[in-house]
């Protein structure tokens, strides 16, 4: 028997009950995909970020647990948390890691979404909470970070933007900001210049010599690649947006953090269903496939081959960043 503050004996059981639901509130969860250690932490210790040497950022803003009271819960917006998606970003670094010898940059927002949104602005995200905000801007201050070092060192990049959907179609949602009217649209359409500017991969779709729709759903594409690997994805060449279908374009992060406005990295938000991202074991295949996949997409798109230490040296010179 364990004493309460006033004395009275309750049962070992319930005693361990509440212990649990207090440290479940307080300290990060590892659940079945640990950490990696020695992150740097933001003042508020709910936002980590791991620096990487590949030109690649991830990040997993709705997959975080913690409770704080010291917190208000949000009263509006969406605050269900992404289930899973914390430990995949995990496990793709990890991946990533283990196939090319260097890791990808890793931001993550321990916090719960209901607490705090990073992947909308500041005033739905943290809806006045000032803890709430400092964590926020913690948060996008290490996406920065990782931005210009990206930059720096390689002059392009791309950033992975991790969520999870329960759309009734199990596939991968990849968001370049376009609407999904416009993904629905015929090559020629969709090659109109406009389109490309308006896509999180303008910088991309500048460099390469394909077309955009091509970059989009073609047989090198990121959704293509995916598929190749077996996860069914959307856009792609054998899966396309249809009238009434569900679908996820692009939030926040991939507007504040992508090349829309001509500077940057390059962005795609990978809405993940429920069956890829549930389960350790499919979080490590998945990741797996992600890691191969990504190595193929810089091969052919960015020119810098992933599994070369020396990679940086046959970028080209970093671009000039400009206001963002």
């Amino acid at each position: 028997m364990s004493p309460t503050p006033a004395g009275l004996p309750i049962p070992a059981g319930v005693f361990l009950a509440l212990l649990g639901t207090l440290l479940w509130s307080t300290v990060p969860v590892r659940a079945d995909s640990p950490l990696p250690e020695n992150p740097q932490v933001g003042t508020t210790g709910y936002i980590q970020y791991w620096p990487g040497e590949l030109p690649v950022v991830l990040a997993a803003p709705h997959g975080g647990r913690l409770l704080p009271k010291d917190i208000p819960n949000r009263p509006y917006g969406k605050l269900l948390r992404d289930t899973g998606t914390l430990e995949l970003a995990v496990e793709m670094r990890a991946a990533m890691l283990k196939q090319f010898g260097r890791a990808p940059h890793l931001v993550v927002c321990q916090l719960a979404r209901v607490k705090l949104d990073c992947n909308r602005e500041v005033r739905e995200a943290a809806q006045g909470n000032s803890k709430g905000q400092v964590a926020w801007e913690e948060y996008h201050g290490f996406l920065r970070n990782a931005e210009s070092a990206v930059v720096s060192q390689y002059g392009k990049g791309i950033f992975l933007d991790i969520h999870g959907h329960a759309h009734p179609k199990a596939r991968i949602e990849l968001g370049y900001l376009l609407k999904s009217r416009e993904l629905q649209q015929n090559d020629q359409q969709l090659n109109a210049p406009d389109v490309a500017t308006r896509s999180s991969i303008r910088l991309l779709a500048g460099r390469t010599d394909l077309s955009f729709a091509a970059l989009i759903r073609g047989s090198t594409s990121f959704g293509a690649l995916l598929e190749q690997r077996g996860f069914s994805c959307v856009p792609s060449p054998s899966s396309q947006l249809e009238p009434d279908d569900l679908y996820f374009n692009g939030g926040y992060s991939t507007e504040t953090h992508g090349s829309r406005d001509g500077v940057g990295l390059d962005a795609i938000q990978m809405e993940m269903p429920g069956e890829y991202r549930d389960t350790a074991v499919k979080r490590v295949e998945f990741s797996r496939a992600v890691s191969d996949a990504l190595g193929s997409y810089f091969t052919v798109h960015f020119k810098l081959p992933l599994d070369r230490p020396d990679a940086d040296k046959l970028a080209p010179p970093p671009q000039q960043a400009g206001p963002r």
